[in-house]
């Protein structure tokens, strides 16, 4: 054990002390420099958060509105579709309409192509059955 003098503790207590009070200044830095840090990246994590919320709200926006078109041209599509059914049936009606009086001219038709002689003739009425 060593024994030191007045002087020598008074020194070595006012070292322990300066380098005490530069610690302390030292974590007190670090602790202002991390809360500034901590309040920076709050502010970041809130700023990105708005910018994701904003963005999202925007697509979700987009997709409601091309939903809306495709739903829109959905039904479009489906009237054009029900509008060629209908003619189908028209265009079908009028072919079932005309094969009787089809029927009625290709048989005129083939009992003039069986008449005799002179009777076999292109006139009116032979160039009406053939259109």
């Amino acid at each position: 054990m060593t024994l030191c003098n007045r002087d020598a503790w008074v020194c070595s207590t006012q070292d322990n002390l300066s380098v005490a009070q530069r610690e302390e200044q030292a974590s007190v830095e670090l602790r202002l420099l991390v809360e500034r840090v901590l309040q920076e990246t709050a502010e970041d994590l809130r700023v990105q958060c708005s910018n994701v919320d904003q963005a999202f709200s925007q697509r979700c926006l987009q997709l409601t509105e091309a939903k809306t078109q495709l739903e829109l041209h959905l039904t479009q599509i489906l009237d054009q579709i029900g509008a060629q059914e209908r003619n189908m049936v028209s265009l079908q009606k009028a072919l079932y309409d005309k094969e009787a009086p089809l029927r009625v001219a290709q048989s005129r038709l083939h009992q003039r192509s069986h008449r005799p002689h002179m009777e076999l003739c292109r006139d009116n009425p032979q160039f009406s059955l053939v259109g």
